[in-house]
């Protein structure tokens, strides 16, 4: 962790700007060793709807019918974690193409909501 220190004089560092030829993802580290992450992707897919507007469309038989094979709670409580209120994992991928190439496929089998 670094802390921010008062500087009596501004001065110019060098900035870079890195590109990579192949589909990987590197961490480069500062001289503070803050790792910045070069060529990166998605990590996930990202929201469809709000939570608000996940818990008004679906109910728990829903939540029940799309988490079946997944050890995970299935109550009214998590309705708003429902995976119809997501995005396709496989669509967010396919969009990046020039980033990434695709070598598994995992299956969710648990779920740990709070």
């Amino acid at each position: 962790m670094n802390r921010v220190v008062n500087s009596e004089s501004l001065s110019e560092i060098p900035v870079y700007n890195f590109t990579v030829a192949d589909n990987h993802n590197y961490i480069v580290f500062t001289d503070y060793y803050t790792p910045i992450l070069v060529h990166n992707c998605s990590h996930g897919a990202g929201r469809t709807m709000s939570r608000s507007q996940a818990k008004k469309r679906f109910d728990v038989s829903d939540l029940i019918q799309q988490t079946e094979g997944i050890e995970c709670r299935k109550d009214a409580g998590v309705i708003d974690e429902i995976p119809s209120a997501y995005k396709s994992i496989e669509e967010v991928m396919n969009q990046q193409t020039d980033l990434v190439e695709v070598v598994a496929t995992l299956k969710q089998v648990i779920c740990v909501k709070g």
